[in-house]
């Protein structure tokens, strides 16, 4: 049965509006070709405060170097496995605010990639008096449907979003027990 063992970090985070960021990440895949063999498909980095330190010809912001090893198991292609990430800012009232969701497809290649994935959030309708009330007491809006973020497409095209910086991801990826190339269209 071909397998993918995938290793490496979530780096860090640049260009956000608040300083003390931590990260949530989980695995999305087709239940139905791919299974965990070992390793977490979820988890939460540390709460880490902005020191605007260059790494790797790139900006980043926050660091949280947090491992990443999951090794699966697939009977097809198909369903590639993507991270989703939630990068979230907590104030000193120790009050949690949405700062961005992002998703990226793990490599299908074998190798060291680093992978910079954008993240967005919802802002509502900007023209709305309640939405902006609601928004000063409450926080961004968040997404009631957690599978928006990685299913895009038709899906998200009614919600407005902004831009609100990125994640830098480091996948070292091995593929074994594969008998083809394997190829996306």
């Amino acid at each position: 049965m071909p397998q993918v063992h995938v290793l490496g970090e979530i780096i860090g985070g640049a260009e956000y509006d608040h300083e003390a960021l931590y990260c949530t990440w989980r695995l999305v895949k087709d239940d139905h070709y791919w299974s965990v063999i070992r390793g977490q498909d979820s988890g939460q980095t540390h709460l880490a405060m902005d020191h605007h330190i260059g790494t790797l010809e790139r900006k980043v912001d926050v660091i949280w170097a947090h491992p990443l090893d999951i090794h699966l198991a697939t009977s097809s292609p198909s369903g590639w496995p993507k991270i989703v990430i939630e990068v979230w800012h907590q104030d000193q009232h120790h009050q949690k605010e949405l700062n961005g969701y992002g998703c990226c497809r793990i490599p299908s290649c074998t190798g060291t990639i680093v992978i910079e994935c954008p993240t967005w959030r919802p802002i509502g309708n900007a023209s709305s008096w309640s939405d902006r009330l609601s928004t000063l007491f409450f926080g961004a809006p968040r997404c009631v449907d957690r599978n928006i973020i990685h299913t895009g497409g038709i899906n998200r095209y009614e919600l407005c979003t902004e831009s609100t910086g990125y994640v830098l991801i480091e996948f070292q990826v091995l593929l074994s027990g594969w008998t083809k190339q394997i190829q996306f269209h």
